[in-house]
């Protein structure tokens, strides 16, 4: 392992490295980087902590959780044409000194306003991630690695480089990982809303060419990211177990469900989340029943039309594999349950009188791997 004084000394480049066990839902960072900022500086002595050079180094105590380092791009770092690859010193440092199960890279929220065009800020965050992740995605990460983070800025960038195209996706570190995140995005959203050009199903289906292993996916399509075509998105994860979509991309729930039914891939699906701000109807669950694997479902709708209990029943009579059906309506601010402990057993109905996440945390915390801990990340 890296010494902490000989890896983090030299480094002066623009981005933030937190290594974390925990993340404070409400911001990127860390829940204690506060504190941790000024750990470092007593621990390692002088370093450049200003806005555009920032490094915090972070290891909880607890357990619990796997480990997770965030890096933190800076997209705005320096001036155009100034040189600015990846530090080799945290190349290094990612490679070698601990085995986090998680990495998050996400652009910072830059500074004030951004007086840029769209093709602008297009070419910056390509031009960052193609700097930074290509030498990282190049060099051997820690086999503990399973999980992958990006922002969709990040997202964006990555499929605008060139690279991806012409890399093999086999060598590269990152193909081993099973389950990938791609979160909303959040400083570039008033921007790319009006005018900005979104990815679409193909240029997602690029990146996921290069995971090979997933079997989980967390994707959240707003103003950056838009893709209807998910047919292409399941036909670049044939291993695909679990799919939770934070989605405005698709005219209806049907929309959605009509091409899982008619992709053979969708065949190996356990975990289906759809969280999308439109009505259901008993047609969009006949959709549902066309995934022989399915055992948990979550579909939280902006619906104004009542679930009825007997749409329900049918699903799980012709679901033998399915233990658990969640539905959660804001509209009504409730959360209806319902479940059954094994294939043929009588189900079990719940309905309770709250939508948040957390309180559903406390209600029902044997599902909090399956559906809370995604929806949480999707808020």
């Amino acid at each position: 392992m890296v010494a902490l004084r000989d890896s983090l000394e030299d480094i002066q480049i623009n981005y933030s490295v937190v290594w974390d066990r925990g993340r404070d839902r409400k911001s990127f960072w860390c829940s204690q980087c506060n504190s941790a900022s000024k750990e470092v500086e007593e621990e390692v002595g002088s370093i450049d902590l200003s806005v555009a050079s920032k490094i915090l180094y972070h290891h909880r105590s607890s357990s619990s959780s796997p480990l997770h380092l965030h890096l933190h791009l800076n997209v705005f770092g320096k001036e155009e044409g100034e040189e600015n690859n990846l530090d080799a010193t945290v190349v290094h440092l990612l490679g070698q000194s601990a085995a986090y199960s998680i990495l998050s890279i996400e652009c910072c929220r830059p500074d004030g306003r951004i007086d840029r065009s769209c093709s602008a800020v297009e070419y910056l965050l390509s031009s960052v991630c193609s700097r930074a992740c290509l030498p990282i995605f190049n060099h051997p990460l820690p086999p503990s690695l399973t999980e992958l983070r990006i922002s969709a800025e990040v997202c964006v960038g990555l499929i605008h480089t060139n690279w991806l195209a012409a890399e093999d996706g086999s060598g590269l570190s990152i193909s081993r990982v099973r389950s990938l995140s791609i979160s909303p995005e959040c400083w570039l959203f008033p921007l790319w809303s009006s005018s900005g050009r979104p990815v679409n199903a193909g240029d997602l289906e690029s990146l996921l060419a290069h995971l090979p292993c997933l079997t989980t996916l967390s994707l959240c399509t707003r103003c950056l990211i838009r893709c209807r075509g998910l047919e292409l998105v399941l036909r670049a994860c044939s291993r695909l177990r679990r799919l939770y979509l934070h989605s405005r991309a698709f005219e209806s729930v049907q929309g959605v469900l009509a091409q899982l039914r008619l992709s053979a891939e969708h065949r190996r699906l356990e975990v289906l989340v759809l969280d999308c701000p439109y009505d259901i109807t008993p047609y969009d669950l006949a959709d549902v029943q066309k995934l022989p694997a399915v055992r948990y479902i979550l579909l939280r709708l902006g619906s104004f039309i009542r679930l009825a209990a007997a749409w329900v029943v049918n699903l799980f009579d012709r679901l033998p594999s399915l233990e658990w059906f969640v539905y959660i309506s804001p509209v009504e601010c409730r959360t209806f349950v319902c479940s059954r402990i094994s294939p043929g057993a009588s189900l079990e109905f719940a309905e309770l009188d709250t939508d948040r996440i957390p309180v559903l945390i406390q209600r029902l915390p044997q599902l909090l791997s399956v559906f809370w801990e995604r929806l949480l990340d999707l808020a």
